[in-house]
């Protein structure tokens, strides 16, 4: 069941687009503040098997149509601190694809993107993984086993280590769009239960079926992919301010986006 989840582990949410490469690539109408010229650059490596994949476009201001440009002819490079190195090919307008390098956790990972006479850099460390010790579907205590139910996840926190979790929700096969950002703050080598909220159709809470499939991802990031997600949440959670702060990114000016090495692991339940 993971092997056929493992594109889910891109996911995320960029500037303006799909935060890392997935096979849904789900669009969000993310504004962002009119600055300098650039690329969005959107890429992960993971401790999954690849290619892994960096999505490259053209930024636009916030004021214009959230169309953004495929970046096509870009020379992209990932290269890792022992002494990997790997020049993606274009698989179509703007997505390169990864031909040898593998992800693996503790190691460095480093992007180049060349464009139009400018380099722009992002670097990550994959963390280890955290293993998932159980999920389960659980129900609101004020309705009663018969209302709206969700999910529960609980994992052992390793000790001594600062950790930064995204969690993500396959629901029958499709990936949910809830952000489920953790860390660890107070809560060092502790066992960690966390509920997983998502909205459903009707505007409440999603509800479960007999013989619906629910996985969830446990994604270990870094720091910077952490802060780098809680400004798109902060942007997409419908911030007050008419121009929006962009959300900080480890890609060097003006590219805007995030490049992450990222572990994960995942668990499946099928609901009774």
């Amino acid at each position: 069941m993971e092997m056929k989840f493992s594109r889910f582990a891109y996911i995320a949410f960029v500037s303006a687009l799909s935060f890392l490469i997935s096979s849904c690539e789900k669009v969000i109408d993310l504004k962002l503040k009119n600055s300098e010229a650039g690329i969005v650059i959107e890429g992960a490596v993971t401790d999954q098997p690849g290619p892994y994949r960096v999505k490259i476009s053209r930024k636009v201001n916030f004021d214009q149509p959230n169309v953004f440009p495929a970046v096509s002819g870009a020379s992209v490079i990932i290269s890792d601190n022992i002494g990997s190195r790997d020049t993606l090919k274009e698989v179509r307008p703007g997505v390169y694809e990864t031909n040898s390098i593998v992800g693996v956790a503790g190691n460095t990972y480093t992007l180049s993107v060349g464009d139009q006479g400018n380099t722009y850099t992002g670097q990550s460390v994959m963390p280890s993984p955290v293993a998932i010790d159980s999920i389960s579907i659980d129900y609101f205590l004020f309705g009663g086993p018969d209302t709206a139910k969700f999910v529960k996840v609980t994992f052992k926190d390793p000790q001594g280590v600062k950790n930064y979790y995204r969690i993500l929700e396959v629901f029958n096969g499709d990936t949910l769009k809830g952000m489920h950002l953790e860390d660890d703050n107070f809560r060092d080598g502790q066992k960690i239960t966390q509920p997983v909220f998502e909205d459903g159709e009707d505007g409440n809470f999603q509800t479960f079926k007999s013989g619906d499939v629910v996985t969830i991802l446990l994604l270990s990031i870094d720091e910077n992919t952490y802060k780098y997600l809680r400004g798109v949440e902060a942007v997409t959670d419908g911030g007050q301010s008419a121009s929006p702060a962009n959300p900080p990114s480890n890609l060097s000016r003006p590219a805007l986006g995030c490049f992450s090495a990222h572990s994960f692991t995942s668990r499946t339940i099928i609901v009774k």
